[in-house]
């Protein structure tokens, strides 16, 4: 399935509960992820990584294979993200579906951090902090604004070209004057400035602003510490935050740069997760906590979306490419190539 078809049956409101239900099936203990596979790379060698799940053992099981690229697809104007999702069916165990991945992720993730600000930030939160200037800044920024009336969204990027042209985008989507006042900020701090929902969505590998400037009260979601080696956030925040959250504890423990150093300094404490405060446990105890959610992703995120994208593929009837859903999988390819 290319990625115009995609997007054409997945949009946030479907990526949204697709994501919602991936996090309860976790906190039921219904959801079943393998590993992942890495290899590694340096910012000039891509990284390549692999994972599996599937949302239950009556759901189909649906493995992603991604590659990160850096500073050669920068150069070339390429796409530093890209994958294929492998959907496999319930019953037999053949494979159903090969999803092109660039669209498919961008929409997943973006949903997955619309329902963290939906069940973690304070309930009057409206000011968003985004720090990241391409796709899935500009993907989170319009889901979380579907779950949050916000009033204003500050853009940081180190590149003052980069962070002005992710203004404008976003500002276009969301109404250019009939939605939130959108600008390019001068500085991280002048970013964090009122900001109470704090979203970084890079590839940093250190920390993108100063936790000690992060106004009280503030949720502050990171996308993109999914390895040891991978700290949006600096220990200040994390030890301010008054709850720790992330999206599964094992793995969240095992490769979350800020959450493995918070634990370290922190031996008796344990992160909770997002599924259990969307079951009912609290984060909040005063208007001046500071939350923190981490997501590494999970495989499960991807066997829920892809569920619902092939669902609603045979819903409108919108055909796929050749060979991308297999005949005698419950889907009709197309007839037209």
């Amino acid at each position: 399935m290319l990625d115009e078809d995609v997007r054409a049956a997945f949009d946030l409101s479907t990526a949204f509960a697709s994501q919602v239900e991936a996090f309860r099936a976790l906190a039921a203990g219904e959801a079943e992820l393998s590993g992942k596979l890495f290899l590694d790379g340096d910012g000039s060698v891509p990284t390549v990584f692999a994972y599996g799940a599937r949302a239950s053992l009556r759901e189909a099981a649906c493995v992603r294979v991604a590659c990160v690229g850096g500073v050669t697809n920068r150069r070339h104007g390429l796409p530093e993200l890209d994958a294929v999702i492998v959907v496999t069916d319930a019953r037999t165990g053949l494979v159903r579906a090969l999803l092109e991945g660039i669209a498919f992720t961008l929409i997943r993730t973006a949903a997955a951090a619309a329902v963290a600000v939906e069940h973690l930030a304070a309930p009057q939160a409206r000011h968003l902090a985004l720090f990241g200037s391409g796709p899935q800044a500009d993907a989170c920024a319009e889901a979380i604004a579907r779950v949050r009336p916000l009033r204003s969204i500050a853009i940081w990027s180190p590149t003052p070209m980069r962070r002005a042209a992710a203004s404008s985008r976003v500002a276009t989507v969301l109404g250019n004057g009939s939605g939130p006042a959108v600008r390019a900020a001068r500085s991280r701090t002048d970013a964090l400035r009122e900001a109470d929902i704090v979203v970084a969505v890079t590839n940093s590998r250190t920390p993108v602003f100063r936790g000690d400037e992060v106004e009280a009260g503030a949720l502050v979601v990171s996308m993109g510490s999914f390895r040891p080696d991978r700290c949006e956030v600096d220990d200040r925040l994390m030890d301010r935050a008054a709850a720790v959250v992330v999206d599964h504890r094992p793995l969240a423990l095992a490769t979350a740069g800020p959450v493995i150093r918070w634990t370290a300094r922190h031996p008796h404490t344990v992160p909770l997760t997002i599924g259990e405060v969307m079951a009912g446990l609290p984060v909040r105890r005063s208007r001046e906590d500071i939350v923190f959610f981490n997501s590494i992703g999970l495989g499960v995120q991807d066997a829920a979306a892809a569920a619902r994208v092939l669902t609603r593929i045979e819903q409108l009837d919108l055909g796929t490419s050749v060979g991308s859903i297999r005949p005698g999988s419950g889907a009709r390819p197309r007839q037209d190539i």
